[in-house]
């Protein structure tokens, strides 16, 4: 299973967020739950990304979404006004091998 990379804006600054390929659809990893004992990394959540505004890049990030994303979302809470803008799903049936010892 391969990990790409997103280039997202959030509030003001730019960050690089893990993305992965999930029931044939890109879905950004805001954060992992990995532990010392398991030997795969879990996503906390997902955000789908096709929904939002993005383009594939062939620098050093494999996809850029084109707007910014509010934290909330990120965090696990859309706002009423953004429910259709935005698909999260909480603590999906996924596992990846560990990556070594970089937490997200």
């Amino acid at each position: 299973m391969k990990i790409f990379t997103t280039m997202v804006t959030i509030g003001n600054e730019i960050h690089t967020m893990d993305t992965i390929e999930y029931e044939g659809q890109f879905w950004l990893v805001p954060e992992w739950l990995s532990r010392q004992e398991l030997e795969f990394e879990i996503p906390m959540r997902i955000v789908c990304l096709s929904t939002l505004p993005h383009q594939k890049s062939s620098g050093a990030v494999n996809f850029v979404l084109n707007v910014p994303i509010p934290k909330a979302v990120l965090d696990g809470h859309v706002p009423p006004e953004l429910a259709g803008a935005y698909i999260v799903i909480e603590r999906p049936d996924i596992r990846f091998p560990k990556r070594g010892e970089k937490l997200h």
